[in-house]
């Protein structure tokens, strides 16, 4: 609970010149304490994947689904405390574990490419968020662009054969980015 003192209150410190404000924080076991309780997000999230683990033969829960329980819990606590320290490491342990589960699931083919296809669509996923709550476009469109356009690649070329190779689509797709970047610079109200 943040405590400040009352301009009316005889025991508040006073500062000997100029105007101040003194801040403290005090817990007690009647306080409600904010935001959500990581230990216990992160059980109910690896509980429910030990309990996927059981129910799907063949599923490794130790690796990747920690890492997508511990992933989603820092994504969920930046949802509900609207802090930005939760966002970065959620998309950075979601890249890294996210395709092992996907492919542990079935739901991906087993392919280099697909964490830093994750990581990439991740940093894409935080620009846009930039963009629309009129925060500008920042380095996140362009690392998370370029880390999607290479992940991307890789996985195509390993699971599509005759795929062209990163190489032969860099130009066009640099002028196709480039002019997008231009049309949505033109319409955005200045």
């Amino acid at each position: 609970m943040s405590e400040s003192f009352q301009p009316d209150d005889p025991n508040r410190y006073r500062p000997r010149s100029g105007a101040g404000v003194v801040r403290g924080w005090t817990w007690s076991r009647s306080d409600r304490r904010p935001g959500l309780p990581w230990i216990g997000l992160v059980l109910v999230l690896f509980g429910g994947l030990l309990l996927l683990g059981e129910l799907l033969p063949g599923f490794h829960v130790a690796g990747p689904a920690l890492g997508v329980a511990v992933g989603l819990a820092f994504l969920i606590a930046w949802v509900t405390n609207r802090g930005r320290w939760g966002l970065y490491p959620g998309i950075f342990v979601l890249a890294i574990s996210g395709p092992g589960f996907l492919i542990d699931l079935g739901v991906l083919r087993d392919a280099p490419g697909w964490t830093v296809l994750f990581l990439g669509l991740g940093l894409l996923l935080v620009a846009i968020a930039r963009w629309a709550g009129h925060g500008g476009v920042g380095w996140q469109a362009l690392l998370g662009g370029l880390l999607a356009l290479s992940g991307g690649a890789d996985i195509a070329s390993a699971l599509v054969p005759g795929a062209p190779g990163l190489d032969v689509v860099v130009f066009p797709l640099l002028l196709l980015s480039l002019g997008l970047l231009i049309l949505v610079r033109s319409v955005r109200p200045r």
